[in-house]
């Protein structure tokens, strides 16, 4: 079964950050690329919430898994699969200072 999909906030925020990035460096067309690969990589995850790599950040982030996106690995989804949907809380760059995120809000 297929899980619902629901992007927090800061994922959406996290989005807009990364389309906006994208087309100052290298277009909007590129940007688009990247955006869609992110969210048939959402898809995946819905049908499949058990992949990806376990992330421990506290009890606040319990059952937080973390899976690349297909074709663009340097960006990396962290997500929790909570009842019947997909919860999308953070969609980073790799380079960033990952722990730091989480554990500083």
């Amino acid at each position: 079964m297929k899980l619902k999909i629901v992007i927090s906030h800061a994922a959406g925020k996290d989005l807009d950050i990364i389309a906006d990035y994208i087309t100052e460096r290298a277009g909007r067309q590129i940007a688009h690329r990247v955006i869609d690969a992110i969210e048939r990589t959402f898809n995946l995850l819905a049908e499949y919430p058990g992949i990806g790599t376990a992330q421990d950040y506290g009890p606040e982030f319990d059952g937080l898994r973390m899976f690349p996106v297909s074709r663009y690995p340097n960006y990396l989804i962290f997500f929790q699969a909570i009842d019947r949907s997909l919860i999308i809380r953070r969609v980073l760059h790799g380079a960033m200072d990952i722990e730091a995120i989480f554990t500083l809000g």
